[in-house]
């Protein structure tokens, strides 16, 4: 759980992002991107570029007593595609991969695995000027890859579906 938490706080502080929203006016030529939001006319789509933190947590070893592996966490470039459903709730998929050093307690190395986690959130963002915080939770099928031994000669990794919290600020600094 610790690291779930340190994710999400990390996550909000490397969090970079350009909002493709186009300026709504109207005769009056006073319409911000808020009210645009408001009243509809909001773009849809939002791409981003952001360095996440990745924190796989293991859960398979609660069947093997004394068995208590540890993955590092790692700092990846990431990109997300978002689509808005309503003016506060989204969808985004999350595209990364990242490489890991996996070891047991007691000092067993088990070398180390790279991982490719697509992953699908629901997100619901809150609007305050240019900054929007938003929380979301999803899905994501993690896959591995890039198999590096350590102590022991043969070890695999299972192909597995997750889950994903997590919560972010986004600040407009373009708007196109």
């Amino acid at each position: 759980m610790k690291k779930i938490i340190l994710s999400a706080i990390l996550a909000c502080l490397f969090v970079f992002n350009t909002q493709a929203q186009d300026e709504t006016t109207t005769k009056d030529d006073t319409t911000t991107n808020d009210e645009a939001a408001l009243d509809g006319s909001y773009n849809k789509w939002q791409a981003r570029f952001r360095v996440i933190a990745v924190a796989p947590e293991p859960y398979f070893y609660d069947n093997v007593n004394g068995f208590d592996p540890d993955f590092s966490t790692s700092f990846a470039p990431e990109i997300d595609i978002t689509y808005f459903l309503s003016k506060n709730i989204s969808l985004e998929l999350m595209l990364t991969t990242s490489k890991h050093d996996v070891e047991v307690e007691g000092g067993i190395d088990l070398g180390s695995v790279s991982i490719l986690p697509p992953t699908l959130s629901m997100q619901y963002h809150f609007y305050a000027d240019d900054f929007k915080p938003y929380i979301g939770a999803g899905i994501n099928y993690t896959i591995f890859y890039g198999e590096d031994s350590g102590d022991i000669d043969s070890i695999s990794y299972k192909n597995e579906i997750g889950y994903a919290v997590q919560a972010g600020l986004d600040l407009s600094l373009i708007h196109i």
